[in-house]
């Protein structure tokens, strides 16, 4: 239950920092509402919990990558539906994928960090036995 939790919150938090910077970026002066918030936070989180497709041994990571790409973009046409905002056009696409992959190499290059430190830590514990 805790590991579904910390999907789902890290999840939210790449969502609304990603939502917040769309907006930015693309000069977005609407009104955001408490149902846009709650929405794009919900899939989110669901979109943290499809990161449990890496975890399966049964799948390759390229496996895991499209099933989630593909996971991601169900649940962001889903969400825009939902939200009567639904467009598909170029810029939809560009936004998306380009989303995906600053946030994909961001976790990427977080998990590097953790691993390199882990590392380090374990060469220093080895040094001193």
């Amino acid at each position: 239950m805790k590991n579904f939790f910390k999907r789902m919150t890290t999840g939210a938090g790449y969502g609304a920092t990603a939502y917040l910077l769309i907006l930015f970026v693309t000069g977005t002066t609407r009104v955001v509402t408490n149902t846009d918030i709650l929405a794009i936070l919900i899939m989110s989180a669901l979109i943290g919990l499809l990161t449990f497709l890496f975890r399966l041994d049964s799948l390759s990571y390229l496996a895991a990558v499209v099933l989630h790409f593909f996971g991601t973009l169900a649940l962001v046409l889903m969400t825009q539906n939902l939200a009567h905002s639904f467009s598909m056009g170029w810029q939809f696409w560009l936004i998306f994928v380009t989303t995906y992959v600053v946030i994909w190499l961001t976790i990427k290059a977080n998990q590097k960090i953790t691993t390199d430190k882990i590392n380090h830590a374990l060469q220093n514990r080895n040094q001193q036995d």
